[in-house]
């Protein structure tokens, strides 16, 4: 069997598209249903926005509904107003007014995850004189779920106190899973995992979901919002890939090019999960297309071209790559 051929065969899997699947989505978005969840949504908005801006008098709760509406992939609804708790939380900074690691925690990693430098000094009440963590603290887990979350900002900070924070939170959270019948095993699992800092939102927001208990007020309405907001997303998401799809299908590369891969669905997965947010949807259509050419040049390099031709069609993208930069920045042609 030719490696083409091969090739060919192998691509015909859950990554390509069905026609008939996708051809009543756009149609959807236009019912009147839709049009009424969409409207529930945006005055469900409004409402969590107020909330979040009463909710200064509180830093706890302030922190944790900011959390919330991160983690549920609503942020970028808030973004003002998050900014506006976490700045006035910032200008008030104490070193020593935190009274429990989870709000320590809690207020370290937000603020550093929006931009605003926090001291490592802020876990001053948790260590001792070799700075170490306090061994009582083991048996706060959720301090210590905090504290782990908090640690794997060791990326943007070198500090040694986050070195140590990450050694610690991490061990005793692993003794917490050695027991499945532990009631904080799932929970505890999910965060030694899924670290917000190092996960995609769309992928762990339901299992957070499930996780959310609703001791504030909030709570309820917010998860109600993130279900709004994952149904509209998805639809949002079909509409986009019928879109690709129907670029796709025109270009007719899968008729000419028979050994490349034919999986646009992919493509546009790769874009749904680094660009989130209603506001970014063009982009996510012009960067699946532009991975779809990536692919299909890869494809030609891995499967069908001879040396010889390979370098004729090196120097002819070469040639077109400096003609496309000529003629963006003189005529702004768009031609993706």
């Amino acid at each position: 069997m030719r490696l083409e051929q091969h090739c060919s065969e192998a691509t015909k899997d859950i990554w390509s598209i069905e026609e008939d699947s996708i051809t009543s989505f756009s149609s959807l978005s236009q019912s009147d249903h839709f049009n009424t969840i969409l409207k529930e949504f945006g005055r469900s908005i409004e409402d969590l926005k107020r909330v979040i801006i009463r909710s200064l008098d509180d830093l706890k709760e302030s922190l944790v509904l900011i959390d919330a509406v991160q983690r549920l992939g609503l942020d970028h609804y808030f973004r003002e107003e998050v900014q506006i708790v976490l700045e006035r939380h910032c200008l008030g900074y104490e070193p020593n007014n935190y009274p429990t690691l989870k709000e320590a925690s809690l207020l370290f990693r937000l603020l550093w995850q929006h931009g605003h430098y926090v001291p490592t000094g802020i876990f001053g009440n948790f260590i001792d004189d070799k700075r170490r963590f306090h061994e009582i603290l083991a048996k706060d887990i959720n301090g210590l779920m905090e504290l782990y979350e908090a640690s794997q900002l060791l990326d943007t900070s070198n500090e040694e106190i986050l070195l140590e924070a990450a050694t610690f939170s991490s061990q005793h959270l692993y003794e917490r899973v050695k027991n499945v019948e532990d009631s904080y095993y799932e929970v505890v699992s999910n965060t030694l995992e899924y670290p917000s800092q190092k996960s995609i939102t769309k992928f762990t927001a339901r299992r957070f979901l499930k996780d959310l208990k609703e001791i504030y007020t909030w709570v309820k309405p917010v998860k109600e919002l993130a279900k709004m907001e994952f149904g509209i997303a998805q639809q949002k998401h079909r509409e986009e890939l019928h879109q690709i799809s129907k670029w796709w299908k025109g270009l007719d590369l899968t008729e000419e090019l028979k050994f490349a891969r034919n999986q646009p669905l992919k493509w546009y997965a790769w874009t749904m999960a680094s660009l989130e947010g209603p506001q970014l949807s063009e982009a996510r259509i012009d960067l699946t297309k532009a991975i779809s050419f990536i692919y299909v040049i890869d494809d030609i390099f891995d499967v069908y071209g001879t040396q010889d031709q390979l370098i004729l069609f090196t120097q002819a993208l070469n040639r077109y790559s400096l003609n496309f930069i000529y003629m963006y920045e003189v005529f702004g042609t768009k031609i993706l």
